[in-house]
This record gives structure tokens, C-alpha cells and sequence, in this order.
């Protein structure tokens, strides 16, 4: 979070029923903003517990991010194995990078080819992964280089992490400006 400012405003895409980011830090102030296309289940959910989140999370897919929120609104905008869930995560992360302020950050941190894995069962119909270096999507019928795609408007830094005992992939996209 370093130079990002003393508030830091982020958005969680995905968060499912609770966010699973930190909300403090020291010498900031944190204003999460969590987003799931399944809010609204996960609302009827919590209540039928009784429990009542820090940071409830959102209705919007994240292919309609750009309806709901400014470009720029964001200092981070952060998906944890949610964007390829989803039926178009190409143009989530191009929201997610139009929705940062210049400067600003996504990161994002997905199970490598879970599609794959899965065999493109119920939301596993996507895989994130490396090639070369590239930040790449794909699938059974399509592949998008995103590495490519962004470098008009943000820096691409990928790479795999065995943390956790799975394979993931991590891309650090930092938007131009």
C-alpha cells in the first residue's frame, strides 16, 4: 500500500459473502468496496445465520463494473480465484484497470488452469496462465493474451506462486498515467 496515499480505496471483484481483505493497516485508512454477482444470495445466506458482515458485499458482475462504479474511483482493485468464474473475465479486467486511478493497481490471484483442472465443469469454464511471461486467458475455444491487450494502458508483471499447496497465478497490473 505504499504510495498509494493515506486513504486507499479498493475494490474486492468476486468477494463472495465476506471480503477477505485486511480492513486496516497502519497509517491508512481502508475503504473497501467488495462486489459478487451472487450478493444477493449471499445476503439471504448471512441472514438465515444472523450474521451481519463488516463490509457487505455488493450486487454487480464484474462484466458490469463499469455501470456501476467511475473510472479511476480505485487506488486497487483486487480478485482472489473469482474473475474466472465468471462468463466474460477478459473484460473484467479490463474494467477492473479502467476502474483504478492512473498509477493505481490490480492485482489479481487465480488457480493456475482451473478450467482444466475442473474439466470446464459448473464456473470452471476459464484458465489464467503463463506463457513467456504473458498474463494469458483461455479456454476450450478461445485464448487472449492480456499482457498484449493491456500494455496500451497498464504494465503486466505475472507469475506462478505454490503457496497454499496449489498453483496459482499472480499478476501485479499497474495502470499507466
Amino acid at each position: 500500500l505504499a504510495g498509494l496515499g493515506d486513504e486507499v480505496d479498493i475494490l474486492d471483484v468476486g468477494a463472495g459473502p465476506l471480503t477477505v481483505l485486511g480492513k486496516t493497516y497502519p497509517g491508512k485508512t481502508l475503504r473497501i468496496t467488495p462486489v459478487d454477482a451472487l450478493a444477493r444470495e449471499y445476503d439471504r445466506l448471512l441472514e438465515t445465520f444472523g450474521i451481519e458482515p463488516p463490509v457487505r458485499t455488493r450486487y454487480c458482475p464484474g462484466e458490469r463494473l463499469l455501470d456501476e462504479f467511475r473510472p479511476g474511483e480505485f487506488d486497487l482493485a483486487y480478485a482472489r480465484n473469482s474473475v474466472d468464474h465468471s462468463y466474460d473475465p477478459g473484460a473484467i479486467v479490463h474494467n477492473m484497470v479502467r476502474l483504478v486511478r492512473p498509477g493505481g493497481y490490480v492485482l489479481l490471484r487465480h488457480v493456475r488452469r482451473e478450467g482444466e483442472h475442473m474439466k470446464y465443469s459448473g464456473f470452471h469454464q476459464w484458465n489464467f496462465d503463463i506463457e513467456d511471461g504473458h498474463l494469458v486467458l483461455w479456454n476450450r475455444v478461445r485464448k487472449r493474451d492480456l499482457t498484449a491487450e493491456l500494455a496500451p494502458e497498464a504494465s503486466v508483471d505475472a507469475f506462478a506462486d505454490d503457496a497454499e499447496g496449489e498453483d496459482w497465478v499472480v499478476a501485479v497490473i499497474r495502470r499507466r498515467g
